[in-house]
């Protein structure tokens, strides 16, 4: 079995199949190879449970981008594509979380001059060159 998984992720090479007997490999173009998973054949509508650790998302709110999964069977020495499904999205990863307050040093109505205040912490650092929009 052979998975493409989106190119904005990034993987450090570990998976396991959680359960099954089996080897799993991720390479350096985020394809997830799963081999030698059982002596007999999966037959159909078997749930294979795969797990990447150490896994990381992209650096910012976006879609994740395209994934396709194949089975393949060898025949000659070559492989060829027994079942496949590709899909243009994956997920979308979303934004960390900033905890916020707007203070005002003097809440009395009509053009009363005053100070507010802003007070943030965020789930992730800022980027280098990035910025804070209020």
């Amino acid at each position: 079995m052979v998975i493409q998984m989106p190119q904005t992720l990034k993987f450090d090479g570990a998976c396991s199949l959680g359960g099954f007997p089996g080897n799993c490999v991720v390479d350096s173009n985020n394809l997830v190879t799963l081999t030698d998973m059982t002596t007999e054949d999966l037959r159909k509508g078997t749930l294979i449970k795969l797990v990447i650790q150490s896994a990381s998302n992209p650096d910012g709110a976006r879609p994740a981008g395209p994934y396709s999964v194949a089975t393949q069977a060898p025949l000659e020495g070559n492989f060829y594509t027994v079942d496949e499904t590709k899909s243009a999205t994956s997920f979308f990863a979303r934004p960390g979380f900033i905890n916020s307050d707007v203070t005002a040093a003097n809440v009395v109505t009509y053009d009363k001059e005053t100070s507010y205040y802003f007070d943030c912490n965020t789930e992730h650092d800022v980027p280098k060159d990035g910025f804070v929009v209020i």
